[in-house]
């Protein structure tokens, strides 16, 4: 009877653990490499710490801003981030401490160039004025394409005297790696997709909602392989 028992025990220990097993391996969150099958990148908690590595997004083609107010194109926008979690376990998490976009390379249709503003804390990072939180990005999916959901980002376009206010936060991109072989700030490269996500406008005299789509590649300019890949 004890023998019994203690195999009883066992076959139940083994399937405890199995399972225990299983529900880690399928919890693992996304990791970012400096390359497929390379080194993970550095995050905050990397030692020594904060001195993670630096991530940029770059459009490729043109960003285009739909809405009752006329079409909004920009040729040149970019946003600058460094790694706050790549541990595996949470959410890999990027902030995005800058963004820009040339306002000589935006354009409303009818009316000519647009400048463009990114919405910053009182420090300068780009942010949300409300929370005191730094603009991010995080990156999950349990397979490619992953999903990426921006928070706490807000950037303003100057049209005539009004100022119009876009809020990001909370919207989705698709994030697709590339076999390559890679090429700076062209395709083929790691791409996060954003596709007519609506936004909301605030600011008197515009538009209550606006479509954005773009398309950004990646660029790391803090790794010798100058690209990235998520897993």
């Amino acid at each position: 009877m004890r023998g019994s028992t203690r195999i009883g025990l066992l076959a139940v220990s083994l399937v405890c653990l199995f399972a225990l097993m299983a529900t880690a391996a399928f919890s693992a969150e996304r990791r970012v490499f400096d390359k497929k099958g390379g080194t993970a990148l550095r995050d905050v908690n990397a030692i020594p710490k904060n001195q993670p590595d630096a991530i940029e997004f770059v459009n490729n083609g043109t960003a285009k801003l739909i809405s009752t107010a006329g079409d909004i194109e920009c040729t040149e926008l970019e946003m600058g981030t460094t790694l706050v979690n790549n541990d595996g376990v949470s959410a890999l998490r990027l902030a995005i401490p800058f963004g820009v976009a040339e306002g000589d390379n935006c354009s409303l249709t009818g009316v000519g160039n647009v400048p463009t503003y990114f919405d910053t804390l009182v420090n300068g990072a780009v942010g949300n004025t409300t929370n005191g939180n730094v603009a991010s990005v995080t990156i999950t999916g349990a397979a490619a394409p992953f999903t990426a959901t921006i928070r706490d980002l807000k950037f303003s376009q100057k049209i005539g005297a009004a100022f119009c206010t876009a809020d990001l936060n909370g919207i989705e991109g698709k994030v697709s790696n590339s076999e390559g072989p890679f090429v700076e700030e062209k395709t083929p490269n790691l791409e996060l997709k954003i596709s007519e996500r609506e936004l909301k406008v605030s600011g008197e005299g515009c538009p209550a909602t606006a479509k954005l789509t773009v398309n950004f590649l990646l660029e790391t300019p803090s790794t010798t392989t100058d690209t990235a890949w998520v897993e």
